[in-house]
């Protein structure tokens, strides 16, 4: 296709549940000179099969392969290989909510003259069909916003980007296995300075649930990069909100990831860390943040040697099984009984915890 106005880029990995209604959802957009690159980043499931089906329906589909790396790899594969005039980015999982969304997004950005164009998301649980659940940083007019007035890194997807900004500037995702889009975004958003919102709905995105083992060593070590990488960014442009953010979330939302790290001995993060509880004494006169964490593990190593005590040598099996039965907040408040933090008193639920 020569001269598409947008190009959008789907990394897939093993996303047969999901794909047809993700191209599907592209493909009845009211947008003409739609370019779609696939690329197939070492799918073990059916994927591959799928995508070479609508390769051959649409002329206007290309489908790359590569080895399994990630989804920053996958997508910077696309953006070498994309033509059209701005680029928009869509999971394999995801899909648009209505057929207007790439254009509302198109005509708002060629109107403004803008390098990126943005509108609202909105979220829906891994089912295919399940009511969907609005965003909490929303655009509530069509206007040109400062991003130093906006700050925020998530939702990269939600934005369509214009091709020769990204290439120029050498805007590319990070090679990292977890946290790869808010450097891209942050990047993109300090250079631009800019972006131009739209209040319509433009994206949807599919709240998975994570396994068990889903934090990973290389994933942790990936994460703390990319966090301390942002967080030094933050700094050198002045933007307080990001930097109040990186602290939230390096305290709170991903403080578990780094004591499974340190469980594990993953040497690799310990520079990192030490780094950024530097950064957090010189900015928030924070101290001893690396220390906290290292008295998490121990503080955690006790709970669960109590946990050992309760449940034996099938705990495990036990807690599974009660997660698969009665569900995660039933077994969680179970497990806070047994450790005398949380107390039921309802009789039938305490007989049950004390004979199960």
């Amino acid at each position: 296709m020569t001269n598409p106005k947008i190009s959008v880029i789907i990394p897939v990995y093993n996303a047969e549940k999901y794909l047809k209604q993700c191209l599907d959802s592209l493909l009845c957009q009211t947008l003409d000179s739609i370019e779609i690159i696939c690329i197939n980043d070492g799918s073990s499931d059916n994927s591959i099969n799928i995508l070479k089906q609508y390769k051959e329906q649409y002329d206007n589909i290309t489908v790359l392969d590569q080895k399994h790396s990630n989804a920053g790899v996958a997508r910077n594969k696309g953006i070498a290989a994309a033509k059209g005039e701005y680029l928009a980015f869509l999971d394999a999982d995801d899909y648009y909510p209505n057929h207007n969304s790439l254009k509302t997004l198109y005509y708002n950005a060629i109107y403004s003259n803008s390098n990126i164009c943005g509108g609202n998301i909105v979220y829906c649980y891994n089912r295919l069909n399940n009511e969907e659940i609005s965003c909490l940083h929303k655009f509530e007019t069509n206007e040109e916003l400062l991003f130093s007035n906006f700050q925020w890194d998530y939702e990269f997807y939600r934005y369509i980007f214009k091709r020769s900004f990204i290439v120029d500037n050498e805007l590319f995702f990070p090679n990292y296995l977890f946290f790869e889009d808010p450097p891209f975004l942050l990047n993109a958003m300090v250079l631009s300075i800019s972006f131009f919102s739209v209040k319509d709905v433009v994206y949807c995105y599919r709240i998975k649930r994570n396994h068990f083992d889903f934090w990973k060593t290389n994933k942790i070590t990936d994460l703390t990069r990319g966090l301390l990488y942002c967080l030094k960014i933050s700094i050198e442009n002045d933007l307080k909100e990001l930097q109040q953010l990186y602290f939230n979330r390096i305290n709170g939302e991903y403080r578990y990831a780094f004591i499974s790290g340190l469980r594990r001995d993953d040497k690799e993060i310990i520079p990192h860390l030490i780094e950024i509880d530097s950064i957090f004494y010189s900015k928030f006169n924070y101290k001893g943040f690396y220390e906290k964490i290292q008295l998490d593990i121990k503080c955690k190593k006790h709970e669960r040697n109590k946990i050992n005590n309760v449940f034996g040598h099938c705990r495990i099996n036990k807690i599974k099984n009660s997660i698969k039965h009665n569900g995660l907040f039933y077994t969680f408040n179970r497990i806070l009984f047994h450790l005398n933090i949380y107390k039921d008193n309802d009789p039938e639920r305490t007989y049950s915890v004390n004979h199960d």
